[in-house]
């Protein structure tokens, strides 16, 4: 069985985040990543802004959208380099967007969103579901 390229599988993650957002008007940036191979496997430049966020949106009357994808269990290391930042709520929305599923359980995969104007918390009603589901990344 061939192994997931983990850098391929975030560019879609990326991309499937850009696609919802975009589909709600928000004009969207993303960071360019160059891969490349290592005896260990596939490797990419990392080029996050600030060295956190993999996303940036704009929309008119809306604070700028500064978005962090990843398919890690635990986002931590997210939250501590994000937190790094000197952010500004009245202008800022921070959100760490990870992924959650499990192999050939196409009904339970869904993005789990943590906004830092809510503290990072859990929160069930934060879970965005990719249409269709069919079509999800990483799957």
């Amino acid at each position: 069985m061939k192994r997931k390229n983990p850098v391929e599988i975030g560019r879609k993650l990326e991309v499937e985040v850009l696609k919802l957002h975009q589909g709600q008007g928000w004009t969207m940036h993303r960071t360019i990543r160059n891969s490349y191979m290592t005896a260990a496997g596939p490797r990419s430049n990392g080029n996050d802004v600030f060295g956190a966020v993999d996303l940036i949106g704009k929309k008119v009357g809306e604070r700028t959208l500064w978005l962090q994808v990843t398919k890690h269990t635990t986002i931590s290391n997210k939250i501590e380099a994000l937190e790094a930042i000197p952010w500004d709520d009245r202008f800022d929305d921070v959100q760490i967007w990870r992924w959650v599923g499990a192999e050939g359980k196409r009904d339970s995969l869904f993005f789990q969103v943590y906004k830092r104007s809510e503290g990072y918390e859990f929160r069930a009603e934060n879970r965005i579901r990719p249409k269709p589901p069919s079509s999800a990344p990483g799957t």
